[in-house]
């Protein structure tokens, strides 16, 4: 018996010398690190989630759906299950979220002042969204082909940085029924008021809109109407080709180009005399000219007149805006000449370009960029570009000697030539692109200026 006696004893020491502490915490998937659960008071359970973004380990982010009959902007009493030895904000595990409405809302988690961590939390309303009405329209004039910014007073929006819910605008023409969608871009706050910010495309034609705002799955209309109207008309302009096979039809694209406003091309080069055509708007976004087929082929200088005065406007890599009347889109063009001495980098922009250059010593390594290059060539390295020069006094053509390609900043290619032997004169110049794969010799028209070897 007494062996029974001693056999209890020891087993009982065991049990004592057993660690009593706790289990160590592992990290429950699917929840920010430290929690291991959340309740909110009136809020179904699985209204409640954590959700990821793609890449992400776990989650840093709350996000509370509110049931449909939650009373609007109410305080939200957050219970957090957490982790020993975790807290939020040095204050518990108890939390009254309010004053939530438009505005982002953190959590700091911590763990005796060793783990910090930031927890948003996104609280999402089901019932509707309400827009108050002003009394009056929101009226704006575009402008310099900029998008149209403001705002309108919202309520029951929920917090604003909810990157998990879609929040858009739908902008529709009243007369035409045509819908547009745009960004809904943020949510900002006063101390009286949430207001939602919308952005309006400077596409849009001049008159009078209505406008519904999407967040997730709610949608408002606002009260008040937009109404666009057409500002001072402007171009926006890259490259012109008019080819002779379809037509020698010259587009601009621009803002605000209405039929209210006169426009014309004025084309010209050392070679012709300037010549002036008529514009007309195809729709408030774009201009065109046919121009007359006794045009010659060839590089023009182009001057554009809105209600007859120059549009001022420049081009960095050229320092003109040239239009290339060309045989056709297989045909290649001259968009530069210049030399090595008129470089200039734009940091911003991330190039460099060259300035337009008329005068060349035997010194100067002549700089061509080609601006048009023939259809379906396939990589720019199946090609060689060639220079060729053709004195306007003798008629003779020479060819400079081509010592490589310089890239600066960025990739725009720049072939350059040596003027050698080259007689001094005036010349013509003229690109030539062989294209390797298909043995062909392509030959542009005439540079629109000529320049001078001395």
């Amino acid at each position: 018996m007494r062996y029974c006696y001693l056999f209890l004893v020891l087993l009982l020491a065991a049990g004592c010398n057993k660690k009593s502490g706790p289990e160590p915490y592992m990290p429950v998937h699917g929840k920010p690190v430290g929690i291991i659960g959340v309740e909110a008071a009136g809020i179904p359970k699985e209204n409640i989630s954590f959700p990821m973004s793609d890449g992400e380990r776990n989650p840093n982010r709350i996000a509370i759906t509110l049931p449909q009959d939650y009373p609007v902007n109410a305080t939200i009493k957050l219970r957090f299950q957490l982790a020993e030895g975790y807290s939020i904000d040095e204050s518990g595990s108890i939390l009254d979220l309010s004053d939530y409405d438009g505005k982002s809302r953190a959590i700091t988690l911590m763990n005796s002042g060793e783990f910090y961590q930031n927890i948003h939390i996104s609280v999402n309303p089901t019932s509707p969204i309400t827009v108050a009405a002003t009394g009056r329209s929101y009226e704006f004039t575009l402008e310099n082909g900029q998008n149209v910014y403001f705002s309108v007073p919202v309520s029951n929006w929920g917090t604003f940085d909810d990157r998990f819910s879609g929040s858009r605008v739908f902008i529709r023409n009243t007369a035409t029924g045509e819908t547009t969608e745009s960004g809904l871009s943020f949510s900002s706050n006063t101390p009286t008021e949430t207001r939602a910010s919308l952005s309006i495309p400077a596409h849009l034609t001049a008159g009078e809109y209505e406008i519904t705002i999407e967040r997730g799955n709610r949608k408002a209309v606002i009260p008040d109407r937009l109404i666009l109207r057409y500002g001072q008309p402007g171009i926006l302009y890259n490259w012109a080709n008019a080819f002779e096979n379809a037509g020698y039809t010259v587009k601009y694209s621009g803002y605000n180009l209405t039929s209210e406003n006169t426009y014309r091309l004025e084309l010209k080069n050392d070679f012709l005399p300037a010549r002036q055509f008529d514009l007309t708007p195809v729709n408030h976004l774009s201009l065109e000219t046919r121009l007359p087929v006794d045009l010659p082929t060839g590089n023009y200088e182009a001057t554009l007149y809105v209600n007859d005065e120059a549009v001022q406007y420049s081009n960095l890599s050229t320092g003109v805006y040239l239009v290339y009347a060309r045989r056709d889109e297989f045909q290649p063009a001259i968009g530069l000449v210049s030399k090595l001495s008129n470089r200039f980098d734009v940091l911003m922009a991330g190039h460099t370009f060259f300035k337009p250059a008329k005068s060349f010593s035997r010194d100067d390594e002549l700089i061509m960029h080609v601006a048009g290059y023939p259809k379906d060539i396939g990589n720019t390295t199946n090609v060689e570009v060639r220079l060729f020069l053709k004195n306007i006094t003798t008629g003779k053509e020479y060819e400079p000697q081509h010592t490589g390609i310089f890239r600066g900043i960025g990739a725009l290619p720049y072939y350059q030539y040596t003027p050698g032997d080259i007689p001094a004169g005036d010349y013509e110049v003229r690109a030539g692109v062989y294209v390797k794969t298909q043995n062909e010799l392509h030959i542009s028209e005439r540079y629109h200026q000529a320049i001078r070897i001395e």
